[in-house]
């Protein structure tokens, strides 16, 4: 039987992540007889910021590090890696 255990020193930290969509009017305003395309009224953006505060960095091999993790506990490198 073999096990082996993937790991990596890279790290996936995410602290702000904004986008923007369009907005339409209610009203339902469109461009075609059809009603399939549209008018946009204007743009919306929305950003969520300090990711980093509430969620724990992610190692690209697929585990994260919790602000509680015992690096000094005996069964810590079973935990790193995956």
């Amino acid at each position: 039987m073999i096990k082996t255990r993937y790991d990596s020193d890279d790290w996936i930290l995410i602290d702000t992540i904004s986008f923007t969509t369009p907005q339409y009017s209610y009203l339902g305003w469109v461009n075609d007889n059809n009603f399939n395309n549209p008018i946009p009224i204007g743009n919306y953006s929305y950003s969520m910021v300090d990711l980093v505060e509430n969620h724990e960095p992610l190692n690209i091999a697929g585990y994260q590090l919790t602000k509680n993790f015992c690096f000094v506990c005996p069964y810590a490198q079973t935990l790193i890696g995956s």
